[in-house]
């Protein structure tokens, strides 16, 4: 079995709603859709993997 993979990075999309976001779409992919109930962002990040944006997304 190989190494565990990194813990997710938690990120406050707005007051009060955090959601977790795995390593790899952090640092790698830098950019992640979040869903929390009906609701959706975009988080993204910059080339050190800390939040760049948060735009929520409509529809």
């Amino acid at each position: 079995m190989g190494p565990m993979p990194p813990p997710p990075i938690t990120v406050e999309v707005e007051p009060g709603v955090l959601v977790e976001v795995p390593h790899f779409a952090a640092h790698v992919s830098r950019k992640y859709t979040a869903k929390y109930g009906n609701n959706r962002w975009l988080i993204r990040f910059n080339h050190t993997g800390t939040v760049r944006s948060v735009r929520k997304k409509l529809g």
